[in-house]
């Protein structure tokens, strides 16, 4: 905000991705906690969840994986 000569910011956005360990609430709550007395003092947080994705390196082949299988979709490779 600062290197844009920004005097007040609305709106904070945030992408998370899904296996990040990152707890949506406790970012949130952090950012409400330590927001005032600066620009962003009357801004908002808005997060985004990010689904994961994945990328077969011997077909090419993107797909969303199941959370504990990351075999291709397509040729079942695991260089993934």
């Amino acid at each position: 905000a600062v290197a844009n000569n920004a005097s007040k910011v609305f709106k904070i956005v945030v992408g998370i991705g899904e296996m990040s360990s990152v707890e949506p609430t406790l970012l949130k709550t952090a950012f409400d906690t330590f927001k005032f007395d600066t620009i962003a003092s009357e801004a908002v947080m808005e997060i985004q969840r990010i689904a994961l994705k994945a990328d077969c390196l011997d077909c090419g082949c993107s797909f969303t994986p199941a959370m504990s299988n990351f075999l291709c979709q397509k040729c079942g490779s695991s260089n993934t």
